[in-house]
């Protein structure tokens, strides 16, 4: 596995784990549990545009063929 795909699924395992965290307090805010205010988009754009994207950008770069010479 090349090392960027390697760095990639680090860095989205980082942002599943942290939109993970924010879709939470904003569970814990709707319930008036709330220990800090998170907009809800916040935990969407992380999760889709971190994680899903990162991962899947980086699985399709160590996964799809190179071609040689360029």
């Amino acid at each position: 596995m090349p090392r960027v795909s390697i760095i990639g699924i680090r860095c989205a395992l980082g942002w599943l784990v942290a939109g993970s965290i924010v879709g939470v307090l904003a569970a814990m805010q709707s319930t008036g549990l709330a220990i800090l205010a998170v907009p809800l988009h916040i935990h969407w754009h992380w999760m889709f545009f971190g994680w899903m994207t990162q991962f899947a950008l980086s699985v399709a770069w160590w996964i799809l063929p190179r071609f040689p010479g360029g």
